[in-house]
């Protein structure tokens, strides 16, 4: 039988990696990055690759950004 051993005090698997955490962005990249996603004849799913972002992540932020018209304005400046 196969075990498995585990460190008492972290509870992390031995000889295994751990958890990578998520991004965090903050509202200004987010804004650049929507903004470069909605330049003339810049394709949104280019730009994701371009940094390294999921393109869902980036449509959301796009839709996010619709629903705030202060933000949407800047944008369009």
């Amino acid at each position: 039988m196969d075990t498995i051993a585990t460190d008492a005090v972290a509870g992390q698997v031995s000889g295994m990696a751990r958890a990578r955490r998520r991004k965090s962005y903050t509202l200004e990249e987010k804004q650049r990055l929507v903004a470069e996603s909605c330049e003339s004849g810049s394709s949104v799913s280019l730009v994701a690759r371009r940094h390294d972002i999921n393109a869902n992540l980036l449509f959301t932020w796009r839709r996010q950004m619709r629903r705030i018209p202060t933000v949407t304005a800047a944008l369009l400046r």
